[in-house]
């Protein structure tokens, strides 16, 4: 891997730059062509907001460097691989510049900067990525924000997981936004298999016997995980997971809604928070179906399936 790999990419909150997160950088050309390349690795960093102090945020990967359409004075860098830190990291460790300082206007004068391979994965442990040693000399290191389940720390959370977003009255507050991605579609992955491992902790010889990983057998029954407990009886396990400390609200599906019903008591969700950190916590959610019924939880439908009528001739 060539030394010189590794920029830092600054991107502030209010800019007149057409930047978007994770997908794309907007660059001068006279500035900034020749210090980037296709390949390189970068770290995303914005300057001091309010008492904020600056901060690294996520890193990601040059793919493509490009024109912009209608200019011929600004670029853009396509983006990919983008992971948002778990905790943003400030510029500064024990009073210390986390960069290499060459000139006194480093921070101030330069949006495109060059960072040592050493100190650019520095920050990224400081950010809590997972940096996976490979054999492949053009890319010795892997970049994951998922760690080895055999590397995380997992205990039950001694407040609850579920944070309510409080309104703020009829017609204010922000309304929860619910998509599939295959970044969630990885925490999920991730969240189950973090269960599967705690639950071989805390059971029985017995128990773990017959621990079931239903997911991951590709069976659609409404619940991930399965269980016979020491009375005989089964317990099925629907998984939810979160990178985020805590979850303001979770998505049931019908069938999920469906199998809860079924098995009533013996139906338990799992909520995993922080899941692409070293140390999770675990929340278990009992009796769903019961909790509902008593207004401890509201049910709120947030998909429908969409389909062309057919309209029949006479």
């Amino acid at each position: 891997m060539a030394l010189d790999n590794f920029r830092i990419l600054v991107e502030n909150e209010i800019s007149a730059w057409d930047d978007k997160t994770g997908v794309r950088y907007h660059f001068p050309r006279n500035r900034y062509l020749n210090r980037l390349r296709p390949g390189m690795k970068i770290i995303y960093y914005k300057g001091r907001v309010g008492n904020q102090q600056p901060q690294y945020f996520g890193y990601g990967e040059i793919t493509k460097i490009y024109p912009v359409s209608d200019s011929l004075d600004d670029y853009y860098a396509d983006i990919t691989n983008y992971i948002q830190f778990n905790q943003p990291v400030n510029f500064k460790l024990n009073g210390e510049y986390l960069e290499d300082i060459q000139t006194s206007n480093h921070f101030r004068q330069n949006s495109v900067r060059a960072i040592s391979e050493d100190r650019f994965y520095k920050i990224l442990e400081l950010g809590e990525l997972s940096l996976v040693r490979t054999e492949n000399d053009e890319q010795p290191v892997m970049v994951t924000e998922l760690p080895p389940i055999a590397d995380v720390n997992i205990s039950p959370a001694t407040a609850s997981l579920i944070k309510p977003v409080i309104s703020k009255g009829k017609g204010k507050g922000s309304t929860p936004k619910y998509y599939n991605s295959k970044k969630s579609t990885l925490h999920g992955n991730q969240g189950e298999l973090l269960v599967m491992k705690y639950l071989r902790e805390i059971l029985t010889e017995v128990e773990s016997s017959t621990l079931r990983h239903h997911a991951i057998e590709n069976e659609k029954d409404g619940y991930d995980i399965s269980y016979k407990g020491l009375d005989g009886q089964e317990v099925y396990i629907e998984v939810k997971a979160t990178s985020a400390p805590s979850f303001p609200s979770f998505i049931i599906t019908i069938n999920e809604l469906t199998a809860a019903e079924r098995h009533g008591a013996a139906y338990q969700i799992y909520l995993v928070n922080k899941v692409t950190s070293k140390d999770v916590k675990i929340e278990v959610v009992e009796g769903i179906v019961g909790l509902l019924e008593k207004g401890e939880f509201v049910k709120s439908p947030v998909a429908f399936k969409i389909e062309k009528s057919v309209t029949l001739s006479q």
